[in-house]
């Protein structure tokens, strides 16, 4: 006997107990009979072990007369998978493909809900590396079914080196449809975070679901509101797969029924229309969103060619998609049955599965492709309220805070989640700290954080009566702060404010850039919080110049002037001393230089700078001296990358690695570009540096500007932000990095 016949067998009648109601043409029902009567050889009404050949024959003959009726199949799926899950016939043999199978893996945990509907199977290639996982969504009405129903399913894509995961999800009428695509949302999330442990790639997810499954994971695909919840964009999948559904667009299908839904649908969808628009895929679809490349199949219905309803469903769906910009394509199988277009998928002389993983291919080759993107697809999410402005956004590591400027230049704090990095309200605005920001401030640098002894401070200018800018204080309690003024000055205006970052120190320093606008004789000075009156100048001019992590030394570099014939070098400053020195003498131009804790030396100082703005080059204190550090690797854009120039450098962490790893923030372009990117250096003393480019535009080529990246380490990931700029309001944006404790 053909080895996959039992699993299509079994897996047939479980489908008709579970979705012979999707089909909404008048004559329906009687799919389970229908469907029987092929494997009833002796047409007696019952299947004998010959007739019906699957490893659970003997569980479901229930009073062991050696054959197996109808209300037995009934009474084992009804009684047994759902409420004591049984093994996956699948697990057992699976067309003849060596596979491993973990079944009933825990996805989430709901009180009060059963923890089968939301677990999830595995099935895995033996020696599985970065393989890429197929999500496989269950069919029922939305009311019914189990991730049992996998047919050769697994077969298929483990053959082509998948790792499929088959998930269950919460059952009207429990529930409603967003609760159920709020749990395959959910079994993605999980999957991103447990991928490696299976032998799969966290980046290289695709979504497949037939019937109510395949409306869901167009839902998901397409609504980005349930991957947000768990801090995912669309860019999260890599492809969708709906098979056969008739729940692109409620409105649409209801206006064949006369504006109201069929019962079958009314369950999870209600009769509300404004509920079926947000229910309703194609409601979603829109340019700019980075919607996964979708391959759509639809079948003929309940008989071959006979529901020519769903071939003007899924063609109007993937005309929508490829009008927003959406790789689409649609699979015509309308000589299959609903049913068959699943349960025969990948068998032999399949052409829906055959197009499938051509598709699925074509889509995981042109993303293999991207320069700085290897093994790895960025995750870009938009924070807070789009009507929202978020200037200059500043992190705290320590208490797992951002402060930022709005458009009426007032100071706002909010909290961060530290599973997501994204806001932990919707808007982020959790506490009003001040107003009347200086402008000149605003054109440079808004408020920056400050950490001693004391704990955490904000440090900002804002305009006196004379319209110059005063250093102020702000500190906890933040929804009650208490401010304090620290300069006085009548006509010096006080610019970009750099606070220490020391917690050994019992008062902050402060670094201030001095002088009048547009005027000569600007300079840099630093004071202490609790002396303000005292300002020690350490430049000749005003620069950008930066305090190293827990100590007190400044770094920083004079930028080249015209005629200038010697390179910029970076100056360190001792400021208990007051003795500065040059610590760099080799050739390129040097500006934001860092010095920061190295965890692959033992948490020595190295130095960082952006050399002629082309490279970002390590220096390290090798023959202490007294003479230059040397140069010890040099990192830089790939070719390929679209910008060249390196802006806004800056390690992470203050300064302090990421995992025990040394990480640094990059803007690839000028402020001034109408196009920049994101991306993350890695260092690695062997020469194995890391070069990923963060932002959304790897995968959209969108023209953006994205400025100033800053950085925060969350609970499990290092996660990188950046604003956008130039379309509306200042945008924040979150990416993640895929940088993680579990790295090796």
């Amino acid at each position: 006997m053909n080895p996959i016949i039992p699993l299509i067998t079994l897996s047939t009648l479980l489908a008709c107990l579970t979705d012979s109601a999707q089909e909404t043409q008048p004559a329906r029902g009687g799919g389970l009979a229908e469907q029987s009567k092929q494997f009833d050889r002796k047409g007696d009404g019952k299947l004998s072990a010959e007739e019906f050949s699957v490893a659970q024959f003997k569980q479901m003959d229930k009073d062991g007369d050696g054959f197996v009726t109808l209300e037995e199949i009934r009474a084992f799926y009804a009684g047994g998978r759902q409420s004591s899950p049984a093994q996956n016939p699948a697990a057992l043999q699976a067309g003849g493909v060596p596979m491993k199978t973990v079944l009933d893996l825990p996805y989430a945990k709901i009180e009060g809900v059963e923890p089968n509907l939301t677990s999830l199977d595995i099935y895995a290639p033996p020696n599985a590396t970065n393989a890429p996982i197929l999500v496989w969504v269950h069919g029922g009405g939305w009311a019914r079914g189990d991730k049992a129903q996998v047919a050769s399913l697994p077969a298929a894509f483990v053959r082509e080196g998948y790792v499929v995961a088959a998930v269950n999800y919460r059952l009207v009428p429990a529930v409603k449809f967003d609760a159920q695509a709020q749990d395959v949302a959910a079994a993605i999330a999980w999957l991103r975070k447990h991928a490696q442990e299976y032998g799969a790639a966290p980046d290289k997810i695709f979504l497949m679901g037939h019937s109510a499954g395949a409306h869901l994971v167009a839902l998901v695909g397409t609504d980005e509101s349930y991957l947000k919840a768990h801090g995912l964009s669309l860019s999260a999948l890599r492809g969708v797969v709906p098979l056969d559904t008739e729940a692109y667009d409620l409105s649409g299908f209801a206006a064949r029924f006369g504006g109201k839904l069929p019962e079958l649908y009314a369950a999870p969808f209600t009769q509300d229309p404004a509920t079926w628009a947000k229910a309703s895929p194609a409601t979603h679809v829109a340019k700019d969103k980075r919607i996964p490349p979708m391959i759509v199949a639809y079948s003929g219905g309940q008989k071959p060619h006979g529901n020519p309803s769903r071939k003007t469903d899924a063609e109007e769906f993937v005309a929508k998609l490829k009008a927003a910009g959406v790789t689409a394509e649609v699979v015509a199988a309308p000589e299959k049955t609903h049913m068959q277009i699943a349960l025969e998928f990948g068998t032999p002389n399949d052409q829906v599965a055959a197009q499938v993983f051509a598709f699925l291919k074509t889509v995981l080759g042109v993303g293999a492709a991207q320069p700085g993107l290897t093994g790895f697809t960025p995750d870009d999410v938009r924070m807070g309220d789009a009507q929202a402005a978020y200037i200059d956004p500043e992190f705290l590591q320590t208490e797992g805070l951002v402060v930022f400027l709005d458009s009426r230049a007032e100071i706002w704090m909010g909290a961060l989640d530290p599973v997501t990095g994204l806001f932990r309200n919707a808007s982020g605005s959790d506490h009003r700290v001040d107003t009347g920001i200086s402008k000149w401030s605003r054109y440079s640098n808004g408020p920056e954080w400050g950490l001693d002894a004391k704990g955490p401070a904000l440090f900002y200018v804002r305009d006196n009566p004379q319209g110059t800018g005063q250093l102020w204080r702000a500190e906890p309690p933040w929804d009650k702060p208490r401010l304090t003024q620290l300069t006085h000055d009548t006509d010096i205006h006080n610019w970009i404010c750099e606070p220490s970052v020391n917690p050994a120190l019992a008062s902050t320093r402060v670094i201030v850039y001095r002088g009048k606008p547009r005027a000569a004789g600007n300079a840099d000075a630093w004071l202490d919080e609790d002396n303000p009156g005292q300002l020690k100048p350490f430049t000749d001019r005003m620069i950008v110049a930066r305090w190293a992590y827990h100590t007190k030394l400044i770094t920083f570099s004079y930028r080249a002037r015209p005629g200038q014939t010697e390179p910029s070098q970076v100056t360190l400053v001792d400021t208990d001393s007051g003795k500065s020195r040059v610590i760099t003498g080799n050739e390129g131009n040097k500006i934001d230089p860092w010095l920061w804790q190295a965890p692959e030396f033992g948490g020595e100082l190295l130095l960082c700078a952006n050399v002629d703005s082309r490279a970002l080059a390590i220096y390290r204190d090798v023959k202490r001296d007294g003479s230059p550090w040397q140069r010890i690797a040099t990192l830089a854009l790939p070719a390929a990358a679209p910008h060249q120039t390196l802006k806004s450098v800056e390690p992470v962490n203050g300064g302090r690695g990421a995992f025990g790893k040394s990480y640094f923030t990059i803007q690839a372009g000028d402020d001034k570009d109408k196009d920049t990117s994101i991306w993350l250096f890695g260092f690695s003393p062997d020469g194995r540096h890391l070069i990923r480019r963060l932002d959304d535009g790897a995968l959209t080529n969108k023209p953006a500007r994205r400025l100033d990246p800053e950085s925060y380490i969350g609970e499990h990931e290092l996660f990188v932000y950046y604003n956008l700029v130039g379309d509306g309001p200042s945008q924040l944006h979150r990416c993640r990095t895929a940088i993680t404790k579990k790295m090796p």
